[in-house]
C-alpha cells in the first residue's frame, strides 16, 4: 500500500515530462541552424558565474601547448637516451681495461711459473751420494746421532739420518729411522714415501741374493 502511492506519483511525473518535452521537441524540429548557433553563443551559467577562468580557456590553444610538451618530452628522451650511450662507452672502456689488465698478471704469472721452472734444482736420487763425500756424511752421521740422544722424540733428526742412510746405501738403519719418525707423526706423507722407496730396495736386495 505504502509503495503503490510514490510509484504511482514517480510514474505521473515521467508521463508528464516526456509529455512536456514531446511538446517543445515539436517546435525545436523548426528551428534553423542559424538559429542554434546563436542560441549556443550565448554565454552559459559557469562563464557567468567565472568569467575569467572561462575567458582563459578560451583565451588557451590547448593543441599548441599540447605540441610543445610533446616536443619537450621528446627532447628529455634524447637526453637519456644520449646519458645512456655515454654510460655504455664508459663501461666498455672500464670493461676493456680490466680485461687488458687481466691478461697482463696472467702473463706475468706464467712467467713467473716458468722462471720457477727452470730455477728449480734438480731432484737428487735419495741413493745417491751426490757432491758429498762419505767422510762429510760420517760426520753428519754423528752429529744427528748426538743430537738425537739429547733429544729422543724429535722427529726431524730421525727424518734427516734416515735420509742420509738411504745415501749410504745403510738401508737397514734407514728404515728404522723412517719406523721411528712416523711412530712420533703417522701423518707424515713424505716420509711414508721414502720409507716405500727403502723397503722396495730392500726387498729388491733379497731377491738378487737368491
Amino acid at each position: 500500500m505504502y509503495l503503490y502511492l510514490p510509484l504511482g506519483i514517480f510514474v505521473v511525473s515521467v508521463v508528464l515530462i516526456i509529455w512536456i518535452i514531446s511538446r517543445k521537441f515539436v517546435y525545436l524540429k523548426k528551428l534553423t541552424p542559424e538559429a542554434i548557433e546563436s542560441v549556443s553563443g550565448e554565454p552559459g551559467f559557469w562563464s557567468e558565474m567565472f568569467p575569467e577562468i572561462s575567458d582563459y580557456f578560451k583565451k588557451t590553444n590547448f593543441r599548441q601547448h599540447g605540441v610543445t610538451l610533446l616536443s619537450e618530452f621528446e627532447k628529455t628522451l634524447r637526453r637519456i637516451r644520449l646519458l645512456f650511450m655515454k654510460f655504455d662507452t664508459f663501461t666498455g672502456k672500464v670493461i676493456h681495461s680490466v680485461r687488458k689488465t687481466t691478461k697482463q698478471q696472467e702473463a706475468v704469472i706464467i712467467k713467473q711459473a716458468e722462471k720457477a721452472e727452470e730455477e728449480k734444482p734438480q731432484e737428487i736420487d735419495p741413493f745417491e751420494l751426490g757432491e758429498a763425500s762419505r767422510e762429510e756424511l760420517k760426520q753428519k752421521e754423528q752429529y744427528l746421532i748426538i743430537e738425537i740422544a739429547k733429544n729422543p722424540k724429535d722427529a726431524p733428526l730421525y727424518k734427516e739420518l734416515g735420509s742420509l742412510y738411504m745415501r749410504t746405501g745403510e738401508l737397514e738403519d734407514a728404515k728404522q729411522s723412517f719406523e721411528k719418525v712416523l711412530e712420533l707423526n703417522p701423518e707424515d706423507e713424505t716420509t711414508k714415501r721414502k720409507l716405500g722407496r727403502v723397503l722396495a730396495k730392500l726387498e729388491e736386495q733379497k731377491r738378487g741374493e737368491k
